[in-house]
């Protein structure tokens, strides 16, 4: 998590001072939720994880290890349309421009 990134959800959902859970992060305090190592746990992704499946030099080197749970019609939509416009997405916020979700509840 970048602090570009972090600080656009932060101005995005400014309403939301405490839990938060979307785009990326799962934290118990959005506007403080404590990124800064103090030797503990900082991943702010910590209250979403279900699994952890240890660290990955990268997104490829994890899916070649543990593949995904899409097939067919799904993965294909996935790999040709909805992983582009998930990055769009992130490209948006980190430059401040956020995609306005329908429904999107912080």
């Amino acid at each position: 998590m970048d602090e570009q990134y972090l600080s656009s959800l932060q101005q995005k959902f400014s309403q939301a001072k405490d839990e938060f859970c979307g785009y990326g992060v799962a934290t118990k305090c959005l506007s403080s939720p404590g990124t800064d190592w103090r030797v503990e746990d900082t991943y702010i992704q910590k209250e979403g994880i279900h699994d952890d499946f240890g660290l990955y030099d990268s997104p490829d080197k994890f899916y070649l290890e543990k593949g995904t749970n899409l097939s067919g019609v799904k993965r294909w939509l996935y790999q040709r349309v909805i992983r582009h416009l998930i990055n769009m997405n992130v490209s948006k916020i980190r430059n401040k421009k956020v995609l306005e979700v329908q429904n999107a509840q912080p």
